[in-house]
């Protein structure tokens, strides 16, 4: 069994979260065509949010980075996206940036030193 930080198991918790936004926007959405594009989003979040529990670092690092990235591109498609509600980028914005923070927070203590 792995020791996770806490920090790291809650940004790995709010990163499936954002992914099960990602996945249930198309339904939210009533099935447009608009939509759909984020589903591969959510396969790749999730992915990234199960690689990361055994504290591989690399792996938070990339996730940090690309959580990032989707909050950036949450903020901006919810000024321009008529068939999402702006409500729904929110959620997906505020889930990105809490799970980022908290994998600051995990990067930013040094490694954990182990004794033989």
């Amino acid at each position: 069994m792995f020791k996770a930080s806490k920090a790291l198991g809650l940004a790995a918790l709010l990163t499936y979260l954002s992914a099960l936004i990602h996945f249930a926007t198309p339904a939210m959405t009533g099935f447009s065509r608009d939509a759909f594009w984020l589903v591969p989003l959510a396969l790749v979040y999730t992915l990234m949010a199960y690689l990361m529990l055994p504290n591989r670092r690399l792996m938070a690092w990339l996730t940090f980075f690309i959580l990032l990235a989707g909050a950036i591109a949450a903020l901006g498609a919810s000024v321009g996206s008529a068939t999402v509600p702006q409500t729904w980028w929110l959620a997906i914005l505020a889930a990105d940036l809490v799970a980022a923070s908290l994998l600051f927070v995990y990067l930013w203590r040094p490694k954990p030193v182990v004794k033989a």
